[in-house]
Protein backbone atom coordinates (compact mmCIF):
# COMPACT_ATOMS: atom_id res chain seq x y z
CA UNK A 1 0.00 0.00 0.00
CA UNK A 2 1.61 3.34 -0.84
CA UNK A 3 0.07 6.88 0.78
CA UNK A 4 0.60 10.16 -1.02
CA UNK A 5 0.30 13.14 0.66
CA UNK A 6 -0.26 16.82 -1.12
CA UNK A 7 -0.23 20.06 -0.24
CA UNK A 8 -0.35 21.67 -3.41
CA UNK A 9 0.04 20.74 -7.19
CA UNK A 10 -0.01 23.08 -9.86
CA UNK A 11 0.09 23.39 -13.22
CA UNK A 12 3.38 23.26 -15.23
CA UNK A 13 2.93 26.90 -16.97
CA UNK A 14 1.67 27.77 -13.13
CA UNK A 15 5.46 26.31 -11.52
CA UNK A 16 8.32 25.46 -13.72
CA UNK A 17 9.56 23.62 -10.63
CA UNK A 18 8.84 21.94 -7.18
CA UNK A 19 9.33 24.38 -4.33
CA UNK A 20 11.07 22.58 -1.65
CA UNK A 21 11.55 25.99 0.03
CA UNK A 22 8.89 25.45 2.69
CA UNK A 23 8.56 21.14 2.44
CA UNK A 24 9.26 19.42 5.79
CA UNK A 25 9.88 15.73 5.89
CA UNK A 26 10.48 15.50 1.77
CA UNK A 27 12.80 12.79 1.55
CA UNK A 28 14.31 11.86 -2.18
CA UNK A 29 15.44 8.45 -2.88
CA UNK A 30 19.36 7.93 -1.99
CA UNK A 31 21.52 9.03 -5.40
CA UNK A 32 18.92 11.06 -7.25
CA UNK A 33 19.72 14.05 -8.43
CA UNK A 34 18.10 17.18 -7.36
CA UNK A 35 19.79 20.14 -9.58
CA UNK A 36 22.91 20.49 -11.90
CA UNK A 37 24.78 24.12 -11.64
CA UNK A 38 27.48 24.85 -14.37
CA UNK A 39 28.91 27.85 -15.36
CA UNK A 40 31.28 28.53 -17.70
CA UNK A 41 34.35 31.69 -18.49
CA UNK A 42 36.82 31.51 -20.69
CA UNK A 43 39.21 34.31 -19.07
CA UNK A 44 42.71 34.27 -19.44
CA UNK A 45 44.69 34.34 -16.53
CA UNK A 46 48.55 33.90 -15.44
CA UNK A 47 49.62 33.18 -11.86
CA UNK A 48 52.75 33.92 -9.90
CA UNK A 49 51.80 33.63 -6.42
CA UNK A 50 53.48 30.87 -4.57
CA UNK A 51 50.16 30.95 -1.95
CA UNK A 52 46.86 29.55 -3.43
CA UNK A 53 44.69 32.22 -5.33
CA UNK A 54 41.26 32.31 -6.65
CA UNK A 55 41.10 31.78 -10.60
CA UNK A 56 37.48 32.55 -12.49
CA UNK A 57 36.31 29.56 -12.60
CA UNK A 58 33.86 28.93 -9.56
CA UNK A 59 30.04 27.79 -9.54
CA UNK A 60 27.70 28.47 -6.54
CA UNK A 61 24.58 26.52 -5.37
CA UNK A 62 22.57 26.32 -2.80
CA UNK A 63 21.55 22.84 -1.80
CA UNK A 64 17.69 21.65 -1.13
CA UNK A 65 18.49 19.59 1.93
CA UNK A 66 21.20 19.77 4.20
CA UNK A 67 22.73 16.06 4.33
CA UNK A 68 22.92 16.27 0.27
CA UNK A 69 26.48 15.52 -1.57
CA UNK A 70 28.04 17.75 -4.16
CA UNK A 71 30.02 16.49 -6.81
CA UNK A 72 32.20 19.29 -8.18
CA UNK A 73 33.86 18.86 -11.96
CA UNK A 74 36.32 21.40 -13.11
CA UNK A 75 37.57 21.49 -16.52
CA UNK A 76 40.27 23.87 -17.63
CA UNK A 77 43.68 24.06 -19.95
CA UNK A 78 46.74 24.74 -18.42
CA UNK A 79 50.06 26.37 -19.40
CA UNK A 80 53.50 26.57 -17.35
CA UNK A 81 55.44 29.09 -18.75
CA UNK A 82 58.86 28.25 -19.73
CA UNK A 83 60.35 30.18 -16.87
CA UNK A 84 57.93 27.85 -14.74
CA UNK A 85 58.30 25.09 -12.33
CA UNK A 86 55.08 23.95 -12.43
CA UNK A 87 51.78 24.69 -9.89
CA UNK A 88 49.38 23.42 -8.20
CA UNK A 89 45.50 23.48 -8.26
CA UNK A 90 43.23 22.75 -6.01
CA UNK A 91 38.94 22.19 -5.47
CA UNK A 92 37.69 24.46 -2.47
CA UNK A 93 34.68 24.88 -1.16
CA UNK A 94 33.79 29.10 -0.10
CA UNK A 95 31.56 30.08 2.72
CA UNK A 96 31.66 33.60 3.37
CA UNK A 97 35.21 34.00 2.62
CA UNK A 98 36.02 30.62 4.74
CA UNK A 99 38.11 27.99 1.94
CA UNK A 100 37.89 24.03 2.86
CA UNK A 101 40.36 22.40 0.75
CA UNK A 102 38.54 19.82 -0.61
CA UNK A 103 41.45 17.89 -2.77
CA UNK A 104 43.72 16.91 0.22
CA UNK A 105 46.30 18.75 1.90
CA UNK A 106 50.02 20.15 0.13
CA UNK A 107 50.42 19.47 -3.33
CA UNK A 108 47.12 17.88 -4.36
CA UNK A 109 47.58 17.98 -8.04
CA UNK A 110 50.78 19.44 -8.58
CA UNK A 111 51.05 19.84 -12.18
CA UNK A 112 54.26 19.87 -14.24
CA UNK A 113 55.06 19.80 -17.85
CA UNK A 114 58.58 17.55 -18.13
CA UNK A 115 59.55 18.97 -21.71
CA UNK A 116 62.38 21.42 -23.12
CA UNK A 117 62.10 25.12 -22.26
CA UNK A 118 60.89 25.39 -26.17
CA UNK A 119 58.21 23.03 -25.90
CA UNK A 120 55.87 24.25 -23.86
CA UNK A 121 52.32 23.44 -24.12
CA UNK A 122 48.46 23.76 -23.05
CA UNK A 123 46.85 20.65 -21.53
CA UNK A 124 43.19 19.78 -20.84
CA UNK A 125 43.22 19.35 -17.08
CA UNK A 126 40.00 17.92 -15.49
CA UNK A 127 39.34 17.49 -11.53
CA UNK A 128 36.72 16.61 -9.74
CA UNK A 129 35.63 16.07 -5.54
CA UNK A 130 33.31 16.00 -4.04
CA UNK A 131 31.57 17.27 -0.19
CA UNK A 132 29.08 17.77 2.28
CA UNK A 133 28.18 20.91 3.08
CA UNK A 134 25.96 20.46 5.67
CA UNK A 135 24.17 23.48 4.80
CA UNK A 136 21.20 24.85 2.42
CA UNK A 137 22.67 28.10 2.43
CA UNK A 138 24.58 29.62 -0.54
CA UNK A 139 27.86 27.76 -0.92
CA UNK A 140 30.84 28.96 -3.57
CA UNK A 141 32.41 26.53 -5.47
CA UNK A 142 36.00 27.49 -6.67
CA UNK A 143 39.28 26.21 -8.25
CA UNK A 144 42.31 27.96 -6.55
CA UNK A 145 46.29 27.58 -8.28
CA UNK A 146 49.79 28.65 -7.21
CA UNK A 147 52.99 28.07 -8.60
CA UNK A 148 55.84 25.60 -7.51
CA UNK A 149 58.23 27.69 -6.17
CA UNK A 150 59.28 30.13 -9.56
CA UNK A 151 57.88 31.50 -12.44
CA UNK A 152 54.71 31.70 -13.31
CA UNK A 153 51.31 29.57 -14.43
CA UNK A 154 48.19 30.40 -16.78
CA UNK A 155 45.09 28.70 -17.72
CA UNK A 156 42.37 28.88 -20.13
CA UNK A 157 44.61 30.95 -22.85
CA UNK A 158 41.92 30.23 -25.52
CA UNK A 159 42.19 26.84 -25.58
CA UNK A 160 38.65 26.13 -24.62
CA UNK A 161 36.57 27.27 -22.01
CA UNK A 162 37.14 26.73 -17.99
CA UNK A 163 34.26 24.74 -17.08
CA UNK A 164 32.76 24.22 -13.20
CA UNK A 165 29.58 21.36 -12.61
CA UNK A 166 28.07 20.88 -9.42
CA UNK A 167 25.50 18.39 -8.86
CA UNK A 168 23.64 17.82 -6.03
CA UNK A 169 22.59 14.20 -5.16
CA UNK A 170 20.40 13.29 -2.30
CA UNK A 171 21.82 10.66 0.72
Amino acid sequence: MSILYVDDIRGKTAAASVDLSNATNIRMPPGHIIQVVESTTSTDESFTSTSFVNTSVTANITPKFNNSLIKIECLFHFHQQSSGTGGDVMLARDVGGTITNLTGSGQDFFIRQHTNDSDFFYFPVHLFATDTPSTTNSTTYRLRVKVASSGGVEIFNNRGKGRMMLTEIAQ
